[in-house]
């Protein structure tokens, strides 16, 4: 008499699980996307809930330098955490409350309070200087031309509609947003 499960019987457990993980496990990732070229992909990273992307660029005429940080939220969307800076001015964060904003190393840095944000919409000038981090790593932004509009998410589905977009470039067709200005 055999003792044990055969392996015939321990392979079509593991496949089975691996089926149901590929069907019910939430897959999060984050997509650079330019929605006015009816969403062509620019970037698409894996991620967890809590990364931080950080965005850096000059402001206006001065050339202030700014870097926006933001975090994954846990279902979709990104929540802005902090923003740092050199100077004051229009378009640039407007403290009111003095326990949300301190001087660090030269920067005045203002907590944004985790404000939910679906997206970041974002025009891409060479002038700015933009650059995008995600996870220590510059995303590459060298296909974009200037004037176009960079719009971040976050999203979340099944690792089989991830892995199915992926093999079959579908990622420009499902990146519609309400973001199409």
């Amino acid at each position: 008499m055999k003792t044990g499960w055969p392996k015939a019987k321990i392979s079509l457990i593991v496949l089975s699980l691996l089926l149901v993980a590929i069907f019910f496990v939430p897959v999060h990732w984050v997509n650079i996307s330019l929605p006015r070229q009816k969403g062509r992909l620019v970037a698409s990273r894996l991620a967890s809930p809590g990364d931080l992307i950080c965005i850096s660029y000059l402001h206006s005429v001065e050339k202030t330098p700014v870097k926006g940080w933001f975090a994954l939220d846990t279902d979709q969307g990104l929540l802005a955490v902090e923003t740092w800076t050199t100077a004051a001015g229009t378009g640039l964060p407007n403290v009111v409350n003095k326990n949300r904003v301190r001087w660090e190393d030269g920067w005045l840095v203002v907590e944004e309070g985790n404000k939910a944000l679906p997206e970041i919409p974002f025009f891409f000038w060479p002038i700015n200087n933009l650059k995008i981090s995600f996870r220590n790593a510059q995303i590459d932004l060298k296909t974009v031309e200037p004037g176009n509009l960079l719009l971040i998410r976050h999203q979340k589905t099944t690792a089989y509609a991830f892995l199915f977009r992926k093999i079959f470039c579908l990622d420009n067709n499902y990146n519609k947003s309400s973001t199409q200005n």
